[in-house]
C-alpha cells in the first residue's frame, strides 16, 4: 500500500511465528478522512480496495454478526 499522508494504519493481531503457522487471511487497513484502504497483509504488492467510511463500517458490522 502506498503510504497515505494522514492515514492511520492497522494490521490484524498476531505476531510473526503465529502468523507464519496460520492459514487465516490477514488484512491491513489505512483510514483517511474520506476513504478506508484495505489490502492483504501477506501480499503487499497485490490488489487493494478502497471504501467510503460508511460502507466499510456497514461491512464490518455485517461481518461481525456472522
Amino acid at each position: 500500500m502506498v503510504p497515505v499522508a494522514g492515514a492511520q494504519s492497522r494490521q490484524c493481531p498476531g505476531s510473526g511465528a503465529r502468523k507464519a503457522r496460520s492459514q487465516v487471511s490477514h488484512v491491513e487497513t489505512a483510514a483517511t478522512p474520506g476513504t478506508v484502504h484495505v489490502r492483504d497483509s501477506k501480499d503487499k504488492e497485490g490488489p487493494q480496495l478502497a471504501f467510503a467510511p460508511r460502507a466499510w463500517a456497514d461491512f464490518v458490522s455485517y461481518a461481525s454478526e456472522r
